[in-house]
């Protein structure tokens, strides 16, 4: 090896030596509020905390002790990690690739939720119960329904389904006509738990809808859905009977309230123009 270039790599080990040195004296190895640093990628932490998660999800799948590889494996994999996470969001995949995109949404939405159930863990019984009467018929463990339901992403298509069940047409007939997807709602559900199945929008228009009665198109997602109330039983339930359904249900709309106020705050701040001559609009459902 020529000697330049030997004292080129004592030079740039030389310097690599008092970075080190002069990153922990720093302070580098630590954030602010004194959670410890196993490593940094293009000054991103990766803290101890992730490490020892990372440890603990290992232990789970072994009935042996870690071994100091596993250890080194887990830190490999951190940083991995990490690069793959900044090389992702550098090239924007978390806006154009579709599943990355929502699922960051809803991780956020998750984690707001998660946020404002732990602050308001508590909640004054007048208000739940006043909260319970204004949606008496909202709450009614025994009123048990069974329902169909279609859905489709295309707005022609939910107004030519429309079209044929106004004409006649079989319901079902219907959705396989017009490529409609059957959406699985379990027979004799609470009404409740529909909006777990088909949404806040359906539940609640199923509260009023008759019996063998069609309703649609309600909006669910990014699609419509159509709902036909195939059996209706039961009644109102009590309010000491249900009262944590009561509760899960005012917390839930509270978390929606919440997550909305927040991000109306986040619109506030963001520099957001519209451009109306490019909008496309859909025909309007007769």
């Amino acid at each position: 090896m020529p000697p330049a270039t030997r004292y080129t790599l004592f030079l740039i080990s030389a310097l690599l030596g008092l970075s080190g040195a002069a990153y922990l004296a720093l302070g580098l190895d630590q954030l602010d509020y004194g959670e410890a640093v196993i490593a940094r990628v293009n000054g991103v932490p990766i803290t101890q905390t992730e490490y020892i998660r990372a440890l603990t999800a290992m232990q789970a799948g072994l009935k042996r002790s870690l071994t100091e590889q596993d250890k080194a494996r887990a830190v490999k994999v951190l940083i991995d990690e990490e690069v793959i996470l900044q090389h992702a969001l550098d090239i924007g995949l978390a806006r154009t690739d579709l599943v990355a995109r929502k699922n960051l949404i809803q991780a956020l939405i998750r984690a707001n939720r998660l946020l404002g159930q732990a602050a308001d863990n508590e909640v004054d019984e007048e208000i739940l119960q006043a909260f319970y009467e204004q949606e008496k018929l909202l709450f009614s463990a025994s009123l048990m329904l069974t329902v169909a339901a279609v859905k489709t992403d295309s707005r022609t298509q939910a107004n030519a389904f429309r079209d044929d069940i106004l004409g006649g047409m079989d319901f079902y007939a219907a959705g396989e006509k017009n490529g409609l997807t059957n959406m699985t709602v379990p027979a004799a559900i609470p009404l409740g738990k529909v909006a777990d199945y088909l949404g806040g929008e359906a539940r609640d228009a199923l509260v009023t809808l008759e019996q063998d009665s069609i309703a649609g198109p309600l909006i669910n997602g990014d699609g419509f859905i159509f709902i036909w109330l195939q059996k209706k039983t039961g009644g109102v339930s009590d309010y000491e009977t249900i009262a944590a359904q009561v509760k899960s249900e005012w917390q839930r709309r509270q978390d929606e309230q919440d997550f909305a106020n927040y991000l109306a705050g986040l619109k506030r701040t963001a520099r957001i123009k519209t451009y109306p001559d490019n909008i496309v609009n859909l025909p309007a459902a007769e």
